[in-house]
């Protein structure tokens, strides 16, 4: 145990490293007392003096430090968003074609903030986008993939699309995909305003909405299939007008949250459930988001 005053007195200095914890013999229940110690003093003053040579070394060598030496500089200078930051391999993230691309979604009434991410896209470290990189690096091919779009998807917020699945933009090169993209979507959902279920959720564009995932065409029949047994009288088209997103979620979560819904609402049958649901949607996907206790 130690007193408060032993406690601060530890915080203020023992980062100077100058304090050894040492047990004082004869001492009242042994408590421990914090003494400086002259070799300790010396260890560090050695420490420092090595730590000295050892940069003074690293900068004579010409070696690139920047985590080092110059950390403010290389990281936050931007924002969140990484914009003009450095990977981890210290390369510079600013590119010629930046400014251009800039002024491109700007034109397209993008904010600040859609305007950064949207870049982003294009950026060194987007290893993960490599296939639509180059894509999002040359502002005349964006400008023709957003006319594109706009025409076939007439009154949708292609801006808004194109930054929640930047994966959209491969269609805008391929017409003939998309056009049978569109008409397959309308085939199995008839009953519901495609373009506004596509500006909530434009991965339902893509083959494969989820990386590595089910193609379409079978997710969603798949998802509409499984609301319709799990809950009889749900009209499954209003809730997918509602919230597109309940199409991405897997099979086993669409249960499990049916199952909570349901034992966080005991008085409730699988009809007052699907009614709660058909008046809150999004319980469906959180079914927490309005339990009654």
């Amino acid at each position: 145990r130690t007193t408060y005053r032993q406690r601060n007195y530890m915080l203020q200095h023992l980062t100077s490293g100058l304090l050894v914890k040492r047990w004082v013999s004869g001492t009242p229940s042994g408590h421990p007392r914090w003494r400086s110690c002259a070799s300790n003093r010396r260890a560090v003053r050695h420490s420092s003096e090595n730590s000295n040579q050892e940069e003074s070394h690293d900068k004579i060598r010409g070696r690139n430090l920047p985590g080092k030496y110059d950390f403010g500089e290389n990281y936050m200078s931007v924002g969140a968003d990484g914009i003009r930051q450095n990977s981890a391999s210290w390369d510079t993230m600013s590119s010629p074609w930046e400014p251009d691309v800039e002024k491109f979604w700007e034109s397209v009434g993008a904010s600040p903030t859609q305007t950064l991410r949207l870049v982003n896209v294009g950026a060194k470290w987007q290893s993960e986008k490599e296939a639509i990189t180059h894509i999002y690096r040359d502002a005349a091919f964006l400008r023709h993939i957003f006319i594109t779009l706009g025409t076939f998807l007439p009154g949708a917020d292609v801006l808004s699309m194109m930054q929640k699945a930047p994966q959209v933009a491969e269609l805008g090169m391929e017409v003939s995909v998309l056009t049978q993209r569109l008409v397959q979507l309308r085939s199995l959902m008839p009953a519901i305003d495609l373009l506004n279920v596509l500006e909530q959720c434009p991965q339902l564009l893509l083959n494969q909405p989820k990386a590595g995932g089910e193609e379409v065409e079978w997710l969603i029949e798949a998802r509409f299939h499984q609301m319709e047994q799990l809950l009889p009288t749900l009209n499954v088209s209003s809730i997918v007008q509602a919230y597109p997103q309940v199409l991405l979620r897997c099979e086993r979560e669409l249960k499990d949250n049916v199952m909570e819904l349901s034992s966080l609402h005991p008085s409730l049958d699988l009809h007052g459930i699907a009614q709660m649901v058909q008046n809150d949607p999004e319980q469906m996907i959180r079914p927490h988001l309005r339990a009654v206790s």
